[in-house]
C-alpha cells in the first residue's frame, strides 16, 4: 500500500512512508513470479538508509514479553517535513537517520527525502543518490503537493503603468 520502489542497476530501493528506506539486491526474474514489486535476494545484505523516528519504544517486561512504551516526542525528534526552496522550486524535506551502520564511517546511514510537486505523477521516486559516504538524497515526485499554495510557482510581478494626468 504505502511503499514506493526504485530500481537502479545492481541496487533496488523500497521507501515505505512513515517507516524506512531500504537498499537491497533484487532476486533475478523467474517465470511465474511477478517482477514488481522487486523481491529482496536474501543471499545479499540489505541496508537501511534511514528510518522515521518513532514515538514508540519497544522494551521487555519482567517476563520477557515485548511491551510498547509511549514517550512524548520533542520537536527535534519528530519526523516532520520542512519546506525548502531552491530558486523558484519549492519542496518538502524529510530527514531520516538511524540506518544500518556504515562500514566506512562507523556512523548510521541517513537519507534526506525531497518531495517535489509533479502534477503528471501520482507518487514515484525520481532518483536516489549517495551524496557523501553513506548519506543519501532521494527525490519523490508527487501530485499531492501541487494544490497547496506553498508549492505554486511565484506570480510574476508586473509593473503598473503610470499615466500622467494632464
Amino acid at each position: 500500500g504505502n511503499c514506493l520502489y526504485f530500481m537502479s542497476g545492481w541496487w533496488s530501493y523500497s521507501f515505505c512512508y512513515n517507516s524506512e528506506v531500504t537498499q537491497f539486491h533484487q532476486l533475478p526474474p523467474q517465470q511465474g513470479r511477478p517482477t514488481f514489486p522487486p523481491q529482496r535476494d536474501p543471499s545479499y545484505p540489505q541496508y537501511i538508509l534511514g528510518r522515521v523516528k518513532s514515538n514508540m519504544k519497544d522494551r521487555e517486561d519482567e517476563w520477557g514479553h515485548e511491551v510498547e512504551v509511549h514517550k512524548e516526542q520533542s520537536p527535534t525528534e519528530s519526523s516532520t517535513a520542512e519546506l525548502q526552496a531552491k530558486g523558484d522550486a519549492r519542496y518538502l524535506v524529510q530527514k531520516m537517520e538511524g540506518g544500518t551502520t556504515c562500514d566506512l564511517t562507523g556512523k548510521p546511514r541517513r537519507i534526506e527525502i525531497q518531495y517535489h510537486c509533479n502534477s503528471q505523477v501520482n507518487d514515484a521516486i525520481g532518483y536516489i543518490k549517495e551524496v557523501t559516504t553513506c548519506s543519501y538524497v532521494m527525490v519523490v515526485h508527487t501530485s499531492r503537493l501541487c494544490d497547496d499554495v506553498a508549492f505554486l510557482p511565484p506570480k510574476e510581478n508586473k509593473a503598473n503603468v503610470i499615466a500622467e494626468s494632464g
